[in-house]
């Protein structure tokens, strides 16, 4: 997750070739997918789906619930929105 938040998109290759798991969530029952839309981190989106990350993810919050696209929509991510559909 940190990876994506800081749009390192080769240390995110390098982790998920290792195995890292790429639907892991944190503590907040986020994961790399969710800090990717956040964070406008499209390349580590792209690897993220290329490695299975599931594009209409769903994600609960004191907010309701929403999927990635959703989210992106909301933040008005045309680069992100694009890669998810």
């Amino acid at each position: 997750i940190a990876t994506c938040k800081n749009r390192m998109p080769n240390i995110a290759k390098n982790l998920l070739q290792r195995g890292a798991d790429v639907h892991a969530r944190n503590w907040q029952n986020l994961d790399a997918l969710h800090a990717c839309i956040t964070h406008n981190a499209v390349e580590c989106l792209n690897i993220l789906l290329e490695y299975g990350a599931n594009g209409n993810a769903v994600y609960k919050s004191d907010f309701g619930t929403q999927s990635a696209l959703n989210i992106a929509e909301k933040l008005y991510n045309a680069d992100i929105i694009n890669a998810l559909r």
